[in-house]
Order: structure tokens, then C-alpha cells, then sequence
């Protein structure tokens, strides 16, 4: 599955807005790896192609990956879930924590040596929010920066709250405190950009050579934490199948996949060449309860209830996978166990008498109903699983219609669906994502006043344990008014050769390539 094909604004923006052109590659500069960090050239697949080189296109997992290798923003990913500095050497919040004031490194340099400054930030983030954006995170950095709504959106007027103080000071006012600040901050798409010279990097490697099937990256020298990268050279290629990169790992020409057939890994796994990331997504069923027959609470509640997730997971190819009781991946911040105790088992006769209260008894004149999947879900068979059931318990019928991210984006927005798979990636740590990104442009409220209410309370909270209730209430509402059912907790499977160490796929998602090296390599 690939992380960000799923994500509602990435994939609104994607349908509205057009591309950007690309980076060409500069030379690096000579020098010499400091001994204790040298290492083995590693080789790896990303994707099915390329990708960008511009982080602010970048949106699944290889592409960020690839940014993160060429482009460092103020924080990072330390490796186990959290975030630390990057360019930025440390930052403070105002009492309100709506102005963040950043303080640069002085040792953060771009690949030609010259410092990174304060109004690179400027230049980028309004590069990233102005109108003519293509980037699929554009709306989740709109969504904190002050005025960035109404830049992307092309108001007159518009003044993007960010501003140099001076060359190693960066100001950003917010537009209310952000729970999850670290990480948003972290984004590729919130990288520095020099204005004058757009293939400079500022990250711990820089492209030395791009050629039809492979880009060639090189250890910075001017990193300023180069000594703590390992390898001295990664090569990222792409491959014509899954097929031919799984014979390219299998031959040792290749090191790490995101990219194979999914009818091969279990055989990669009993060979050794399949690690599972930490479950970092929750599949769950959206109901719109503004689109008869689901306006009726019964029938959504006939729906929820004649699904058991346990033999969803048997008909379904989704390795790794868990039946989820809750919309959040484990561990995710601010989120409580069991706060919201959703329909996760086979309740079958229940299922049934609600369906016959709503006056469909056996499914008798219940209108046939569409399930908007995306491609991944019908691959896996997930989609049609959950026809299967529906038809099974309850004899009613339901189609999947299989639909891209960008129209089943749309579809939702415009409230212009009955049944649709919804996905909660953990990219931010914080159950509050949730509800500010996927939830807030599907427009789940709209049709609810508790919920809408539970809203308004955590957009107002000031104290964590406020944050906290407002969560479990919203949770709560969701459960009671059976508007999203929680499907699955998924975990990703990537290759990699037994031979490497060191490589990460975060719980937040992100492939982290800098510490990787080969255990039999030469210290």
C-alpha cells in the first residue's frame, strides 16, 4: 500500500491543483567522509518510478524518504516515532503558543557552503501556499500557518504569517496551538528553498548524477551532522516491475524494496527479506449519514454491526494486519483506549432486528449501495470482503466501485457517496490529525451537532486533559451515531537484505536511510 494515496488533502489537491517542474541535479563538491562514518554504497528501490525531486511533491513513503535524503526542514524524525531538531537549533512558543520563533543552526549550510538563512523558509513556504501549489501537503501546513488558507486559496489580500527577524531567525505565527508542531515542521514540503538556485540541497546528501532508471546521491560534506551518516553513496533506482526488483534483491544488486508484488511476500518473508513497520494506519468504514437509506441511525448501525473484522482479515490479503477497536494506531498521542468501543466482532442478530426495525427485515427492499475503494482496496480484497458480509448477514447488496484517491477525495468532500474506506495514517503522532486533516475535509460533521460540538471544544482546548476529553467525546459520538466504523490496524511490509542494518521505517511512516550499513562491511 502506499502511504499518501490514501490521504483526503493530498489527494484533493492533487485533483485541483497543477504540478510544479523539477530539480536538476549540481555537482557536489569534493571531499573527503570522515573515517568513522564511512560506509557501504547502499542500493534501493523507492517506488515504481523515481519520483520528484522537489519535497514539495513528495508524498508517499519513497518519495519522502528521497527528500528527506536531499532536503532537511527545521525538525526531523529521530528514528522511534518522535522528532528532533534539524536545521532548526532549538525554538520557543509564545504563552499562547500561536508564534513560534526558530533559531537556525549555524552550521546549517547548503551543498555550495552557503548558510542557510531564515529567508529561504520565507521563500519556500510561500512557494508551497501560494495558488498554483501542487503539493499534497500544502493544505496540512495552510491549515497552522496563519494566512495560508487564504493564500493557497488566492485571497485578496492575503498575508502569509511567516517572516526572517534575521538570518538565523524564523517567526511563525500560528493559528492556534499546535499539539503536533514537532512534526508538522518536519515535512519535506517545509524544507528551505534557495530562490537563486533550486538544485542546491541542504540535507545529508546531495544528487551528484540523474539518469533515466537511477539517481545517484552523494554524503554531503556541508551536512552539518554528516558524521553520523553511514553510507557514502546511495543509489536509488526503479524498476520496470515488482517481479524484476524482488530478482534484483534476491541477486544482491539491490538492498531495500518498497516496491514488489504482493503475491511474493510471503515467500520473501521465509527467505528473510520482509520487515513489517509498527502498525502506523487504521482502515475504517465511512457512513454518510446525509445519503438515504444511511440517514436512518438504524440502518448505519445494521451496517456496523454485521462486520466482523477478524473475518474481514481472513478474506483479505493484508499481511501484518490486526482487527482495530479504535480509529487510531497504537500508542498515537492523545489518543485513550477503549474510549470509543466501536463494533469490531460479529454481532449478526443484532445486525439483523436493526435492519428489520428500519423496515428492510431480510434485506426486502433495501436499495443496492456503492462502496467507494481505492485501487489497494480491491487488490487486497478488502472491498470485496466487506460486500461479501453485508450480503451474507444482512442480504443486502453492495457494489465496491473502485475509484482514485483524487475522486474519491472529491466524492467525499461533496458528500457524493454512500460507503467509503477511509484510511488514518499516524504521519503526525496525534490522534488530533485525525480530526484536522481526514475528518474536517470529509466533512463528517457537517450532519452532526454533538459532533460538532466535541469539534469546537478541542479546537478551544488549552490544557491537555481538555484536548484529552474533547478527543474521547468525539470518539464517542462516532461510535454512538455509527459514522465510522474502525476496519483494521495495518503494518507495511518492505525488503531489505539481511546483510543491512541500521535502516527504519518509523511509526509515523517515514523510511530513514542514514544510519543504514552493511554488517559484514569493513569498520
Amino acid at each position: 500500500m502506499k502511504r499518501g494515496t490514501r490521504r483526503l488533502a493530498a489527494a484533493l489537491l492533487s485533483l485541483i491543483l497543477f504540478a510544479l517542474a523539477g530539480c536538476a541535479p549540481k555537482a557536489l563538491p569534493e571531499a573527503s567522509a570522515p573515517a568513522e562514518a564511512a560506509g557501504a554504497a547502499l542500493t534501493v528501490c523507492l517506488g515504481e518510478d523515481l519520483g520528484p525531486l522537489d519535497p514539495q511533491l513528495a508524498l508517499d513513503t519513497g518519495e519522502l524518504a528521497l527528500s528527506r535524503l536531499l532536503y532537511e526542514g527545521l525538525m526531523r524524525p529521530d528514528g522511534a516515532g518522535g522528532w528532533t531538531c534539524g536545521a532548526a537549533e532549538s525554538y520557543r512558543l509564545s504563552e499562547d503558543g500561536r508564534t513560534c520563533t526558530l533559531t537556525l543552526r549555524r552550521d546549517a549550510l547548503w551543498s555550495d557552503g552557503v548558510p542557510v538563512t531564515a529567508q529561504d523558509f520565507v521563500y519556500a513556504w510561500e512557494r508551497l501556499l501560494a495558488p498554483e501549489s501542487a503539493s499534497p501537503y500544502a493544505l496540512d501546513a495552510a491549515l497552522w500557518i496563519e494566512g495560508g488558507e487564504a493564500s493557497l486559496y488566492g485571497e485578496e489580500g492575503a498575508a502569509l504569517g511567516v517572516r526572517a527577524l534575521d538570518d538565523k531567525t524564523l517567526e511563525v505565527r500560528l493559528t492556534a496551538r499546535c499539539p503536533y508542531l514537532d512534526a508538522l515542521l518536519a515535512l519535506p514540503a517545509l524544507a528551505p528553498r534557495r530562490s537563486e538556485a533550486d538544485a542546491l540541497y541542504n540535507g545529508p546528501y546531495g544528487l551528484e548524477a540523474a539518469e533515466a532508471d537511477v539517481l545517484r546521491l552523494r554524503r554531503s560534506p556541508t551536512y552539518w551532522d554528516r558524521e553520523s551518516v553511514l553510507p557514502e553513496e546511495i543509489a536509488v533506482r526503479a524498476y520496470a516491475s515488482g517481479e524484476e526488483a524482488v530478482r534484483a534483491l534476491r541477486a544482491g544488486e539491490l538492498d531495500l524494496s518498497l516496491f514488489y508484488p504482493a503475491e511474493a511476500l510471503p515467500a520473501l518473508q521465509e527467505e528473510g527479506f520482509a520487515r513489517l513497520s509498527p502498525e502506523d494506519c487504521v482502515l475504517y468504514l465511512d457512513l454518510n449519514a446525509a445519503a438515504p437509506p444511511l440517514d436512518d441511525p438504524l440502518v448505519r448501525q445494521a451496517l456496523a454491526l454485521a462486520l466482523d473484522a477478524d473475518a474481514l482479515l481472513g478474506a483479505a490479503d493484508l499481511p501484518g494486519a490486526r482487527a482495530a477497536d479504535s480509529l487510531y494506531p497504537p500508542g498515537i498521542a492523545g489518543a485513550e483506549a477503549g474510549a470509543a468501543a466501536m463494533p469490531s466482532g460479529g454481532r449478526a442478530a443484532q445486525a439483523q432486528a436493526a435492519l428489520a426495525e428500519a423496515g428492510y427485515p431480510g434485506g426486502e427492499g433495501f436499495p443496492e449501495l456503492e462502496l467507494l475503494a481505492q485501487p489497494e482496496d480491491v487488490e487486497s480484497g478488502l472491498a470485496e470482503a466487506l460486500c461479501a458480509q453485508w450480503r451474507e448477514v444482512l442480504g443486502v447488496r453492495v457494489h465496491a466501485a473502485e475509484r482514485d484517491a483524487a475522486d474519491a477525495a472529491q466524492a467525499r468532500m461533496d458528500g457524493a457517496f454512500s460507503l467509503a474506506i477511509g484510511s488514518f495514517f499516524n504521519t503526525y503522532g496525534d490522534a488530533q490529525a485525525l480530526w484536522d486533516m481526514d475528518m474536517r475535509l470529509s466533512g463528517l460533521a457537517r450532519e452532526s451537532e454533538a459532533l460538532a460540538r466535541a469539534l469546537d471544544d478541542l479546537a478551544g482546548a488549552r490544557s491537555e486533559s481538555a484536548r484529552r476529553a474533547a478527543l474521547r467525546r468525539a470518539d464517542e459520538v462516532l461510535a454512538q451515531e455509527a459514522r465510522c466504523v474502525p476496519l483494521c490496524a495495518t503494518q507495511r511490509a518492505w525488503l531489505c537484505r539481511p546483510e543491512w542494518e541500521g535502516a527504519a521505517l518509523t511509526p509515523s511512516g517515514d523510511l530513514l536511510l542514514c544510519r543504514a550499513r552493511r554488517a559484514d562491511a569493513q569498520e
